[in-house]
């Protein structure tokens, strides 16, 4: 059976409120689907997203030379 999470169960799971993941989720930066007018997200998405934006946020950035940015 899949795990599907409601906008107000990723808004208690996630650090932002439901307002954000409403906007988040009609922008597509978080996988979504509406059925019978609500929006419906798999936990396994959500989970791989912010594996994502974790692994994201601890790479260094490049500049425009290649270098790392030591900030």
């Amino acid at each position: 059976m899949l795990d599907f999470l409601t906008i107000p169960d990723v808004a208690a799971l996630l650090p932002f409120s439901e307002k954000t993941v409403r906007r988040m989720v009609k922008a597509g930066e978080l996988p979504a689907a509406k059925i019978r007018g609500k929006w419906v997200l798999r936990r396994r998405d959500i989970e791989a997203w912010f594996s994502k934006a974790l692994t994201l946020a601890d790479t260094p950035e490049k500049n425009e030379e290649g270098d790392t940015d030591a900030a």
